[in-house]
């Protein structure tokens, strides 16, 4: 009998919110299946406490992973973490100060695939973002000559997509290599560190006037509503992406060929804050932080965003460019959109509980 062809699968940025989370599913299906599965975790930084926790705390008897300090900038560093892999996981970040180089990023390692993988890859998957679309297309973006780095970032987010597609149909054309890009929304996480200390740095602020403590400030006009979403459940698709059969009815439907949006909730900034103060005001609340402990959100004004803008914030300058393009955020496909693709969306309540519990509200709160 023909033995099965071992599953080695290359994930980029592997300590990352999104690349972690995928671990962490690989993991419990390898354990819970018992498949075994050997995962080629790329990182600048093996040695760190992150991506040394990451392995140990995931390693199993169905789980291998083998730690790969890369540069995606180095070609070279991608020979050994790309060679024979069956699967790959391609996670990559815009770089604020050079919007290019995410893109330099990607293709270096597309090329690592085509160069050393090409006899064993059989599934690849991007990770996105939901509002990515065709910047060449007139009317996909309202303004987008106007944001010259939103402009950049998605020339950057289509390039990949259209590179990841490209390498599975063309350049290895005839050889049954599947594609998916993932498109995720906007994260949760993103008000908890390390990314509140860029994002919203005044949310862990406990010191001073009661106004001046805990506040979430964004340049996003109150009533605008983002498509949020749990960065964990991102692992699961992630998982279905790669792992389903391909005779799995799913797999061929909503995966095999296709860019899959995921969120759950269109809510506004002070919706998912009052989520969070419902959290914090429970009995579950984190250890740590002192109760009546409130956050606050503060919508700047659009003089302040202008002033922003001028002095060349490209935070605020994306959220301007959010507001003038409410249509591309959010929509009707959040609706069942677990049960469509086979996931466990969750809820904020489970979120706020999960994260509290591992010290990242806290944290986050400054306590």
């Amino acid at each position: 009998m023909a033995q099965p062809t071992p599953i080695r699968i290359l994930i980029t940025l592997a300590t990352g919110t999104q690349s972690s989370s995928l671990i962490r599913a690989l993991s419990r299906h390898a354990l819970t299946t018992h498949t075994p599965i050997t995962i080629h975790a790329t990182t600048r930084t093996p040695s760190s406490q992150l991506a040394q926790d990451l392995q140990s705390t995931n390693t199993n008897a169905f789980t291998t992973i083998h730690l790969f300090q890369t540069d995606l900038s180095d070609p070279v560093t991608l020979i050994a973490p790309t060679t024979n892999v069956t699967h790959a996981f391609l996670n990559v970040t815009p770089v604020l100060t050079d919007v290019t180089l995410e893109a330099k990023h990607a293709k270096n390692v597309l090329a690592a695939l085509a160069a050393h993988a090409s006899s064993t890859l059989q599934r690849i998957v991007y990770t996105s973002a939901s509002s990515v679309r065709d910047p060449a297309v007139p009317g996909n973006y309202n303004g987008l000559d106007q944001h010259p780095w939103m402009k950049a970032y998605y020339e950057s987010k289509f390039g990949i997509e259209e590179a990841v597609i490209d390498l599975a149909t063309n350049t290895l054309a005839g050889k049954g290599v599947d594609w998916t890009v993932l498109q995720p929304g906007t994260f949760l996480s993103n008000l908890l560190p390390p990314v509140s200390k860029f994002m919203y740095p005044g949310i862990a602020k406990k010191d001073g006037a009661e106004e001046e403590r805990h506040v979430v400030t964004t340049a996003l006009v109150p009533d605008f509503k983002s498509d949020w979403v749990d960065p964990e459940c991102i692992g699961s698709f992630a998982l279905n992406a790669l792992l389903l059969p391909d005779g799995d009815e799913r797999y061929g439907e909503y995966y095999r060929g296709k860019r899959v949006k995921i969120a759950a909730w269109p809510l506004t900034m002070r919706e998912v804050v009052q989520s969070l103060n419902e959290y914090l005001a429970s009995e579950a609340r984190p250890e740590g932080v002192p109760e009546g402990t409130k956050v606050k959100v503060r919508n700047l004004s659009k003089e302040e965003v202008e002033r922003e803008v001028e002095k060349g914030d490209v935070l605020t300058a994306s959220r301007l460019f959010q507001n003038e393009n409410r249509g591309v955020f959010g929509g009707e496909w959040m609706e069942g959109i677990g049960e469509r693709y086979g996931v466990e969306m969750g809820n904020l309540e489970r979120f706020w509980l999960r994260e509290g519990r591992a010290g990242r509200v806290a944290e986050g709160l400054g306590y």
